[in-house]
């Protein structure tokens, strides 16, 4: 496949390529319009930032040497089985392998659980094709610690389960999804709205959504807000239902649509419901979509950088990047008390 470069995107918008070149980085020397028309002009000619051109910009006056590299891995952290079953990870890997394509890396997926490979082997096969980042997906368990020689490797990690070494990390901003969500109701009339968190799911978000779901109710102390921290399996999901009696119901999970489902308990007839974890796939609901795969493209952002700086290793101070979540209508809330 032929390399599109940006002379040949001058060529084809009359332009000098410094004009083209300064587009494409959102000077704004350059108008609106025209940075618009060369970045669109672009995209349908199939340009790609070469990688190694880019890292050599980026060193120039830097005292540490250049290493160049042009791949970037993405390392699938937990069982395929168990990964296929999370939507969401299709999705930040998606994410990832977009926004490393668009910035002229290439992109390469491991799976150690599915190559049946040990980290120092992983370690080895990635030195050996001269792979210097990392982008690490979620792990199953919060608290969890991954051990490679990370002094060969810029990374950042999707998520914050992942606490040992302590690296830079992409992430949604879970206390302002939460808050999103309780607004949305508010706005809508509803009074009593139950919180049903799942108590893993709970400590993979610091306590962030717990945290802001109390926050609200204190600044609004006529609304009734119930809370159902369920622990394992949630047969008193009932019994919490019956005296709780919420209007709406916010949680985490898709698993308890369908528990209350077999309870034969209908939306939103006989209750609302909102999930803070929207996806696409979602049937229907109403909630708070967290945008996994901007999380990913964050993630990778952070890892170019660093290959750019000629940084590796653990960062003495890591940075976090937070992302805002967006409300998404649907058809599990119904009109509401307005």
């Amino acid at each position: 496949m032929e390399w599109i470069k940006i002379s040949d995107v001058a060529r084809r918008a009359g332009v000098n390529p410094s004009t083209v070149s300064r587009a494409l980085r959102d000077d704004p020397r350059i108008s609106l319009a025209r940075r618009k028309m060369i970045q669109t002009l672009a995209t349908q000619m199939g340009y790609r930032p070469n990688a190694l051109v880019s890292a050599l910009m980026a060193s120039r006056g830097g005292k540490r040497k250049l290493r160049v590299t042009s791949t970037i891995a993405f390392l699938k952290l937990i069982p395929e089985e168990r990964w296929r079953e999370l939507p969401m990870m299709a999705h930040y890997q998606e994410g990832a392998r977009k926004r490393a394509e668009e910035r002229g890396y290439d992109f390469e997926t491991f799976s150690p659980f599915e190559l049946r490979m040990s980290l120092p082997r992983l370690q080895q096969v990635l030195i050996a094709r001269g792979i210097q980042g990392l982008c690490l997906g979620p792990m199953l368990r919060h608290y969890s610690h991954l051990k490679l020689d990370w002094d060969r490797f810029a990374v950042a990690a999707i998520g914050r389960t992942l606490v040992r070494p302590e690296v830079h990390r992409a992430v949604a901003d879970h206390y302002q999804g939460m808050q999103l969500a309780l607004r949305e109701l508010r706005r809508r009339g509803w009074t009593r709205i139950g919180f049903c968190i799942n108590e893993t799911i709970n400590k993979r978000v610091l306590d962030l959504w717990l945290a802001s779901f109390m926050a609200f109710g204190h600044r609004h102390p006529r609304m009734k807000l119930l809370l159902h921290e369920k622990k394992g399996q949630m047969e008193d999901l009932p019994r919490w239902l019956s005296k709780s009696k919420p209007e709406v119901i916010v949680t985490d999970s898709y698993w308890v649509r369908v528990r209350l489902r077999k309870l034969g308990i209908k939306f939103p007839q006989d209750v609302g419901y909102c999930v803070l974890g929207w996806l696409p796939e979602a049937e229907s609901a109403c909630g708070v979509d967290q945008g996994d795969e901007g999380i990913a493209a964050a993630a990778i952002d952070l890892i170019i950088g660093q290959l750019q700086r000629n940084e590796r290793g653990v960062p003495m101070q890591a940075r976090t990047v937070l992302l805002n979540s967006r409300w998404v209508e649907g058809g599990s809330l119904g009109e509401g008390k307005e």
